[in-house]
């Protein structure tokens, strides 16, 4: 079912991606000098997550397998990316950095369950989630109209249902938040 996402919900979110971040940044001493949105789908959440973390943001764009700025080579590169459905961007942004030497981590907010159950779950993996659902999430950047049935490659019973104006509860505690161990660089 399509469940609309609110402003307040992506923000309250963002921000506990940011507390689980700043808590694994400071544990492991990583040397996380921006955000990098992928874009489109990441810039509103990178762009809140730089925020929160008092850091810039830089952008990756997958189809040209571009990045807006040089990295080191040394910097851990944190990539943020609004949903994980069938894999197709997370894959260009693997493939992308097998050409540095970077640590490096992809967060989608949302991962399709089905899609993680395939190919994340209970695998040693460099991709970091707070929320895995079977919903098909409309993010309040997008617009409801134009949001249809197979867009982001989803195609499966009840996501050409009416929007629902039902809202997204997260756990209290951040601890509760989904989330794939060990990061790049440090133990879980």
């Amino acid at each position: 079912m399509k469940i609309k996402l609110t402003y307040d919900e992506l923000v309250a979110h963002v921000d506990r991606v940011s507390e689980m971040l700043i808590a694994h940044v400071n544990d492991v001493n990583l040397d996380l000098r921006c955000i990098i949105a992928i874009s489109r789908g990441g810039l509103t959440a990178a762009h809140r997550l730089a925020y929160k973390m008092k850091l810039p943001v830089e952008c990756f764009f997958p189809k040209r397998m571009q990045l807006s700025y040089i990295p080191s080579g040394k910097e851990f590169m944190f990539f943020v990316e609004d949903v994980l459905a069938t894999g197709r961007t997370y894959e260009l942004t693997k493939s992308f950095m097998t050409h540095f030497p970077n640590s490096w981590m992809f967060c989608p907010l949302v991962a399709d369950k089905k899609y993680y159950d395939a190919n994340i779950a209970d695998k040693s993996t460099n991709v970091f989630f707070c929320k895995v659902s079977e919903d098909w999430i409309v993010f309040p950047h997008e617009d409801t109209d134009v949001v249809i049935e197979g867009d982001r490659g989803l195609f499966r019973d009840g996501t050409a249902q009416s929007l629902q104006p039902a809202a997204w509860t997260f756990p209290e505690e951040p601890g509760k938040l989904r989330s794939v161990w060990p990061f790049p660089g440090g133990a879980a």
